[in-house]
């Protein structure tokens, strides 16, 4: 999804009136009426370049912009938190309406010239018209080009996710071992990109089970405290994060190292396993660090709301990717 950006109006009108003069080369002739008649075809072709490219620029604008309502329910509700959808509507329906005005003054002000372009000063006239009042129409487009890059520049930071794919959540306090999870499970560096809900970054990787590849995706900022905190932008995104969630892996810290008790942890995994419900793994994190009785406190706790839970060990990734696996590809009875 895209977007390139669109010029300011005088920026539009600098590059659509170059092309004209660029496509209409003077010629020089040596009868008076010849010349007439070269100037006004030369003036002609001058106003139907500029035309045409100033509505390709803002037909392509229009044509580019995705159908909000006929994208997937995340694609949707990711962009529906991201951007002002009905300001940028209002903005592409300006720029079609401002395309149909274009050419409704271009195709009056040919039909002028060739009915009245006999003289010099004539066509001189008829051009200044032409140019002046599409400079007027493309400058009214100030505020709804500012609205559409704004857009675009929003919907470009988007992280690149595919809806299409089996998608792991990794949930969890800070300080817990998300990213450390997130890259044993993923065999390599997570991928970071921009996240527009908050100031954080979303982390991306991938690992393949059954021939296909599962997402892993690290969402700092938006599950790793209680809903009460969270504000409005955040609580959509979250939103949308419940139409691409197979699987939650929610990451649990028996040391208390990261700054939380295992009660404040547990209360966090209820109100995700509440606000999702789907599939949660509860995963007990640095158990080469904890206590017995830690990881046995932490267990108890984890159980009672967890679909499963697994310790940390040598097999902690392998289990994970086996018990993910299953949960998506379920063996066929």
């Amino acid at each position: 999804m895209r977007l390139n950006f669109l010029p300011k109006p005088q920026e539009l009108l600098d590059i659509a009136f170059a092309k004209a003069r660029k496509e209409a080369p003077e010629v020089k002739v040596r009868n008076d009426r010849g010349k007439a008649r070269l100037e006004r075809e030369r003036r002609i072709s001058q106003i139907e370049n500029a035309s045409e490219l100033l509505c390709e620029r803002l037909e392509k604008a229009v044509k580019d912009f995705p159908s909000v309502d006929n994208l997937p329910l995340f694609n949707k509700e990711l962009l529906e938190a991201t951007i002002e959808v009905e300001k940028t509507k209002k903005a592409l329906a300006q720029f079609s309406v401002t395309s149909k005005i274009i050419k409704k003054i271009s195709k009056h002000e040919v039909k002028r010239l060739r009915m009245f372009g006999r003289h010099e000063r004539n066509i001189r006239e008829i051009k200044r018209a032409f140019f002046g009042r599409i400079s007027s129409a493309i400058k009214r487009l100030e505020k709804s080009i500012e609205q559409y890059n704004e857009t675009a520049k929003r919907m470009n930071e988007l992280p690149s996710i595919n809806s299409e794919n089996p998608t792991v959540i990794l949930a969890g306090f800070p300080n817990t071992g998300k990213t450390t999870m997130l890259q044993r499970l993923t065999g390599s560096k997570a991928k970071i990109a921009s996240y527009p809900f908050t100031t954080q970054k979303l982390q991306i990787g991938y690992f393949e089970a059954k021939y296909q590849d599962i997402q892993v995706i690290d969402t700092p900022g938006l599950l790793d405290r209680p809903l009460s905190e969270r504000n409005p932008i955040e609580r959509k995104a979250i939103t949308a994060i419940k139409h691409l969630a197979k699987i939650i892996v929610f990451v649990i810290d028996p040391t208390e190292n990261c700054g939380y008790k295992i009660k404040e942890q547990m209360h966090l995994l209820a109100e995700i396993k509440k606000q999702f419900e789907v599939y949660i793994i509860a995963a007990l994190n640095k158990s080469d660090i904890a206590s017995t009785a830690q990881i046995e406190e932490a267990r108890e706790e984890a159980i009672k709301i967890a679909d499963e839970t697994v310790i940390e060990g040598e097999t902690l990734v392998s289990a994970l990717k086996e018990k993910i696996s299953e949960k998506i590809f379920p063996k066929k009875k």
